[in-house]
């Protein structure tokens, strides 16, 4: 199971998702100085306890994992007791994470674009 689908499969965010999302920041060379001080490091809980940072429950912080050239999405909030779906376009790419919240969806949707973009 990737971590969007963990994502997915929550009924609401959390510290530890964010956690695994922050880890998986880290790991990806995700650049959050631009909104954030100080880059993640090797101390990923001791970052998140000094930055205001949950993605899986702010969209404002889900939206810093989406990958340069995806700013144009779709969101589909028509039957919410069904899910959330969010769908980001790259150039010649889509990438959709359906969840619970609209945070959620969006935060897996920017971690199956990045995997995309990366090829």
């Amino acid at each position: 199971m990737t971590l969007a689908d963990k994502i997915e499969a929550a009924e609401r965010g959390s510290r530890e998702l964010d956690l695994l999302v922050a880890q998986w920041a880290r790991d990806n060379r995700i650049d959050l100085t631009p909104f954030y001080p100080g880059p993640i490091n090797y101390d990923v809980a001791l970052w998140l306890e000094r930055h205001d940072w949950s993605p899986t429950t702010s969209i404002d912080a889900a939206m810093t994992l989406v990958p340069e050239g995806w700013m144009r999405f779709d969101v589909d909030a028509t039957a919410p007791e069904l899910g959330v779906d969010w769908t980001l376009h790259g150039r010649k790419q889509s990438a959709t994470g359906t969840a619970a919240t609209p945070a959620l969806a969006l935060c897996a949707a920017a971690l199956r674009a990045k995997a995309q973009a990366d090829g």
